[in-house]
């Protein structure tokens, strides 16, 4: 099972683990991906966001390590939340996150060997 249920992601997060989402193409700009993250930090649930060069292949899929389109990477979360489904309301609505697919962490480097065998589509995931 790839993908998390809201309880999942729930206790992933109460457990101190993070959950991420690989959301395909940036918005900013058309030759980097993006991926976010829901990291629990201090009773509260923060939302990371990355933007990171799509510089990879099926031999290397590390998109933590791709550079980002900030030099410096994210500083700062791109905001707080009090409880898990408040995070994934706003992910959803704001970064046009699916809530279906969110999954543990490191797993969106799985989802971009599929974004990358897809042909980089422009839309991601590609509708059924």
């Amino acid at each position: 099972m790839r993908y998390l249920s809201a309880d999942h992601i729930s206790n992933a997060l109460k457990r101190g683990s993070s959950v991420e989402q690989f959301l395909g193409r940036s918005p900013n700009n058309p030759d980097y991906i993006r991926h976010i993250e829901l990291r629990p930090s201090n009773g509260s649930v923060e939302l990371w966001v990355y933007d990171a060069e799509d510089i990879g292949s099926e031999d290397w899929l590390d998109i933590y390590d791709f550079p980002c389109l900030d030099p410096d990477g994210p500083e700062t979360p791109t905001a707080t939340f009090q409880d898990a489904h408040s995070a994934i309301v706003f992910a959803s609505e704001g970064l046009l996150a699916d809530v279906s697919r969110w999954t543990n962490q490191f797993i969106s480097q799985d989802e971009y060997l599929d974004y990358i065998r897809a042909g980089r589509p422009l839309r991601w995931p590609v509708p059924a």
